[in-house]
């Protein structure tokens, strides 16, 4: 998944994967719904172990569909 190999903040090379997570679910809601997007899709993220930074989010399982009109 780590497209990017650097953190963006500090430029450490120390980059973990892993989810985002909460007790409930974390969800992606667009400003203007223009697609149906899975309710229970994890979040994928990196983070940087020098500085704490997470960046790189994506859905794991995105599953987009174009709303009917």
């Amino acid at each position: 998944m780590a497209d990017i190999k650097v953190c963006p903040e500090c430029g450490s090379e120390e980059i973990i994967e892993g989810y985002l997570a909460s007790y409930g679910t974390v969800r992606f809601y667009e400003v203007v719904p223009t697609s149906k997007i899975p309710r229970h899709t994890s979040v994928l993220a990196c983070a940087c172990r020098q500085c704490g930074t997470v960046f790189n989010l994506k859905l794991e399982n995105p599953g987009f569909q174009e709303k009917k009109k």
